[in-house]
């Protein structure tokens, strides 16, 4: 995907926002250099998985999603949940929030 695409589905996703601080923090935070995070993606090893690790960890886990999350979809946090150690884990989805739920929501968030 170009990066002129990519700034235009990000403006139509963030169309009905009023916030404009809130526009600017998430392109901001959204905006990336293709080349060095497709390089990123491809040095990972194959087959690369958190998820069975997750059962191993021993400290509490609190495990985030957003219901409209693009990039993360909240498949992704319910799939971590079930993988992880039931007893230290918690899932917290957030319902009216995208990719970024810390500035979404930031008062929820921390």
């Amino acid at each position: 995907m170009g990066m002129k695409s990519f700034q235009k589905q990000l403006n139509e996703l963030y169309i009905t926002i009023k916030n404009e601080e809130l526009i600017q923090n998430a392109k901001s935070a959204l905006t990336y250099n293709e080349k060095g995070y497709a390089n990123t993606l491809l040095s990972l090893p194959n087959g690369f998985s958190y998820l069975n690790m997750l059962s191993t960890i021993k400290v509490p886990i609190l495990i985030i999603g957003s219901k409209n999350d693009k990039l993360a979809p909240v498949r992704y946090a319910k799939q971590s949940y079930r993988k992880a150690n039931k007893s230290k884990a918690e899932l917290y989805i957030f319902e009216k929030a995208g990719h970024l739920p810390n500035i979404e929501h930031k008062e929820k968030y921390n």
